[in-house]
């Protein structure tokens, strides 16, 4: 059992690392299983002249839960938006009655092959830079945003609550 201490040293590690692009073997390894698991994905869409970015969670016969390919697109996607010279903001949205269910249990089923430490702190890596995106972001919840799916809702900078039940 790691002390606290240990804990935040290694997840301090890992973060600054990743941060400034130098990711380890291991967190490559991650990203490479992570591709490979469940089903779903996440569209952008560039406005250029208006300057507007939306993204949509779109796995809707699994309540929009996010696989680790969506976990995948979401960090290309945060990267190409970092990049987007004419982005003024983004707008996270979802397909379906649910915003998102949280993380898709095929995940749970697949966290023997990446470790759990190592996952965890990738998605805090990804929520972590979607929040600082130099862009407002904006997320439009239509229905239940249930736990990781909550999560990613306070990623962004202003939340716009829709329900639909």
């Amino acid at each position: 059992m790691l002390s606290s201490r240990n804990y935040l040293i290694r997840v301090k590690y890992l973060f600054n690392n990743t941060k400034r692009g130098m990711a380890s073997e291991s967190l490559q390894e991650a990203r490479e299983k992570l591709k490979l698991i469940g089903g779903g994905c996440i569209h952008l869409t560039k406005e250029e002249e208006s300057g507007i970015a939306i993204v949509t969670l779109d796995n809707p016969s699994k309540k929009n839960a996010l696989s680790g390919a969506m976990f995948i697109q979401l960090e290309e996607i945060i990267n190409s938006l970092k990049l987007w010279d004419n982005g003024r903001g983004v707008i996270l949205n979802s397909v379906g009655d649910t915003f998102c269910s949280g993380s898709d249990l095929s995940l749970k089923k697949e966290i023997s092959s990446i470790s759990g430490w190592m996952l965890s702190n990738y998605i805090s890596y990804i929520l972590n830079e979607f929040f600082s995106l130099p862009l407002v972001t904006v997320a439009l919840i239509n229905g239940r945003a249930m736990g990781g799916g909550a999560e990613l809702s306070t990623s962004t900078g202003f939340s716009h609550f829709h329900h639909v039940w």
